[in-house]
């Protein structure tokens, strides 16, 4: 190849001299439009690598290879642009799919709307504040980030179960008994659960009597029922226990005061005061009755290290310990069926 860019040799030629190209390093358009090469020669370093037109070039062999080459990595760019791009949306979509979903979403739940136990667990569907939307959230989630919002849905839309003699040992009362008094039965023997116990009276022949209320009948079907046909001892200590506070209540107004302090009576006062309910400062250990009797929901409370119980409001019971009062739902209601209309917004 001969050529005026090519290196200076060191020992002026006779003629003119042809020069080796070892490799074709890259190519391009110089201002003309023309094609050139930029070279390396046999022989020489690389600072004397030179840029030379096509037309000046005796080498197909090696322009064929480089323009291959060139074409491949040309070729194997683009694809490898092509799949950033296609990894791009697919990052996206994933980012989509990766939609903070439940209480990652960092909103405020509003109120639960709906339930489900198909997934094997119980899931709760939440609808959250300032949004339309509601997403489904493990119940055990919600009865720590939300109870009271738990409670309220177990309050509004769940119904006592009607359980067994083993259930109902520790929870809602079940009364099982054939008599003239209950309300009339559509075949044969029945089960019927009291609601509440009304009132009390001790009849001609010197028994304790109860006046029911019986769930799934109107207040027209309460009966008097005498306290041994009963099996609800929950319920009866529940309504004693507010009896007798009713009574003390009572007894205190009765009593006028005297001109001059009685010391006795100041003892008998402070008795009289003793505390009760969350008062005591004792731990909860469970709920083992409800009843509504005296014009609120009062949860009979059993603390822990004492046989003792006492009835404390709902509402106190909710805010205080809201696990316990969960846990007595769950283990004793049973789902309502929704309609159309609870899911509208779910």
């Amino acid at each position: 190849m001969s050529k005026r860019n090519s290196p200076v040799p060191t020992t002026e030629p006779a003629a003119p001299e042809e020069y080796v190209v070892e490799k074709i390093i890259d190519c391009r358009t110089n201002e003309k439009g023309g094609k050139e090469y930029f070279l390396k020669w046999i022989g020489y370093d690389e600072k004397d690598n030179t840029w030379e037109p096509e037309e000046n070039l005796d080498c197909p062999g090696l322009i064929e290879a480089f323009e291959k080459e060139r074409t491949k990595k040309k070729e194997a760019e683009r694809k490898r642009k092509l799949t950033m791009q296609s990894d791009g949306k697919g990052a996206k979509r994933k980012t989509d799919e990766k939609k903070s979903l439940g209480f990652d979403r960092g909103l405020e739940p509003e109120k639960i709307i709906g339930a489900t136990d198909s997934p094997g667990q119980l899931m709760f569907l939440i609808k959250w504040t300032g949004t339309d939307e509601a997403d489904l959230v493990p119940a055990k989630q919600a009865n720590v980030k939300c109870p009271q919002v738990v409670i309220k849905f177990y309050e509004e839309h769940l119904k006592w179960q009607s359980p067994n003699i083993e259930e109902n040992k520790t929870g809602t009362e079940l009364m099982s008994k054939s008599k003239k008094s209950s309300p009339e039965p559509e075949e044969g023997n029945e089960e019927y659960i009291v609601e509440k116990i009304i009132d009390s009276r001790i009849n001609d022949h010197g028994v304790k009597e109860y006046l029911l209320k019986w769930i799934g009948y109107d207040d027209k079907d309460n009966t008097w029922e005498p306290e041994e046909n009963l099996d609800c001892p929950s319920l009866i200590k529940a309504y004693e226990a507010e009896k007798a506070a009713k009574d003390k209540e009572r007894s205190k107004k009765r009593k006028t005061d005297s001109a001059t302090p009685d010391p006795k009576g100041m003892k008998r006062n402070k008795e009289d005061k003793k505390i009760h309910g969350f008062d005591r400062g004792l731990e909860p250990e469970k709920i083992i009755g409800a009843t509504d009797s005296p014009g609120q929901l009062m949860f009979l409370m059993k603390w822990v290290g004492t046989d003792e119980a006492d009835l404390v409001p709902a509402k106190q019971a909710n805010v205080k310990c809201p696990q316990v009062v969960i846990k007595f739902y769950e283990e004793r209601v049973t789902w309502a069926a929704p309609t159309t209309d609870d899911h509208k917004n779910g």
